[in-house]
């Protein structure tokens, strides 16, 4: 009978810890599936596009797995809702300019947070690839780019182009981010492009969007670059293929940009001279308040 007793209690013993591992595993496959399903609804859309400066996206998560399906048809009716009601913000804070034909003066044409040109512009720009890379600039830039890329490398030095030419749409749905993002926020649109034009160019007012610049990084590493050799080559020997240094540490009053050690402008090589020589901006050497 004893031994009856003993061989039940070994059977109880055997079936309870069968059935709380059973139970260990169906509440780790039930979370581990709950947090599959939330990471994948929280990726960024591969649709995305890639920019090389850093952009804010939105990410729309969902923070309770069970949401009603009533619930979801709500929020997304309100979000339908939203985006055709909300006019596209239009930057109307700096001057228009016009694109000049002339070569000469499109080497210095001034573009910043107060002058602009508008879309045309994008009508007459040729563009070219530039050292074996994805970046375009417009081909008068490109082909100084690449007489100046050539002589760094035969120095030893990589000058790695990693954003060149960007479209007149694309500047403006980044900057349309920053001002619809103010807007949610509370401010109004005039205070809202206020505080986005000081975080990224409108559109048609960054030098990207007339082909005319190159944002530089060394091959080895894009931190810190003005602590590069490439930086100090560039400073060295820049202007003698028509490029300047656009935003300098001691012109951030003046050209209203935080230092860009990796941002250099293509001005023709007279013109790159002379500001380098003068220690004046773009803005300074054209008389621009």
């Amino acid at each position: 009978m004893a031994d009856r007793k003993r061989k039940i209690s070994k059977n109880t013993m055997f079936t309870l810890i069968v059935a709380v591992a059973l139970t260990v595993l169906f509440v780790g496959v039930f979370f581990a599936t709950f947090f599959v399903i939330k990471a994948v609804r929280n990726s960024d859309d591969p649709s995305t596009e890639v920019v090389t400066e850093t952009t804010t996206q939105e990410v729309i998560s969902a923070d309770n797995a069970t949401t009603t399906e009533k619930q979801t048809e709500t929020t997304t009716e309100k979000e339908t809702t939203e985006t055709t009601t909300r006019k596209e913000p239009e930057w109307t804070g700096g001057t228009l300019i016009s694109y000049p034909a002339d070569s000469a003066a499109w080497k210095l044409i001034c573009v910043n947070r107060f002058r602009y040109v508008d879309s045309s512009v994008e009508t007459s720009i040729q563009l070219s690839y530039v050292a074996g890379s994805s970046e375009r600039m417009d081909k008068r830039a490109a082909a100084a780019y690449e007489q100046m890329y050539a002589a760094a490398k035969a120095d030893g030095y990589t000058l790695t182009p990693c954003s060149g030419y960007r479209s007149y749409s694309t500047q403006k749905r980044l900057y349309n981010e920053f001002v619809n993002d103010y807007m949610d926020k509370g401010y109004t649109e005039a205070e809202a492009h206020d505080l986005a034009s000081k975080r990224r160019n409108p559109p048609g007012s960054s030098e990207h969007n007339l082909g005319i610049c190159m944002d530089i990084i060394c091959a080895a590493s894009s931190a810190n670059f003005q602590n590069t050799e490439e930086y100090k080559w560039l400073c060295d020997n820049a202007h003698k293929y028509g490029f300047i240094l656009r935003y300098p540490e001691d012109k951030v009053s003046v050209t209203g940009v935080k230092f860009e050690p990796w941002h250099w402008r293509y001005v023709g090589v007279e013109n790159a001279e002379t500001i380098k020589n003068s220690g004046l901006c773009l803005e300074e050497y054209m008389g621009i308040s």
